[in-house]
């Protein structure tokens, strides 16, 4: 007797993706994407605001030369950026916004950012620093970021309840 094998038809089941499966796939590789580029745009951002930071840093070494010269008198009152340096060359800095301020023995640096992206652009961001007896500078970040956004910003210049640093105690 002989035998015939028949090819076996696969089911309608067994046929492979279906236009549903298709587009399932296809929804939830969208939607992984688009988690991906938002976390991808978020760190630009900070990579972006850290850079500005590191620059706006940039002149503590000239304030706390200053402030031992001082010897723990309260900063010059004609306190002017030529004073402490200019912003470096290539900077995340709108130009002209980057002053000085002194006010006793508290010094703000301040800058406008700009090409930082989102919600820092045209933000300021301020470097504070508290003048003490013996002539040492305690350093404090802040901005005037929303909030919201502070995630956004280097660790040292996100949200805390206190911005003003205080005297040491003795």
């Amino acid at each position: 007797m002989k035998q015939v094998f028949r090819a076996r038809r696969a089911t309608p089941a067994q046929q492979g993706l279906t236009l549903i499966g298709q587009m399932m796939v296809l929804l939830v590789a969208g939607a992984l994407g688009a988690v991906a580029l938002s976390s991808w745009l978020d760190v630009q951002v900070r990579e972006r605001a850290t850079e500005a930071y590191n620059q706006l840093e940039a002149i503590k070494p000239a304030a706390e030369k200053l402030g031992r010269e001082q010897r723990g008198q309260p900063w010059p009152a004609s306190l002017a950026m030529a004073t402490l340096g200019e912003a470096p060359a290539g900077s995340r800095f709108v130009a002209g916004s980057w002053q000085a301020s002194a006010q006793d023995r508290l010094l703000t640096v301040s800058v406008q950012l700009q090409d930082t992206g989102r919600h820092l652009d045209g933000q300021r961001l301020l470097l504070k620093g508290w003048l003490e007896e013996d002539g040492d500078v305690r350093w404090v970040c802040a901005s005037d970021v929303d909030p919201r956004w502070h995630k956004q910003l280097p660790a040292p210049c996100q949200y805390k309840p206190s911005r003003s640093p205080e005297p040491k105690s003795e």
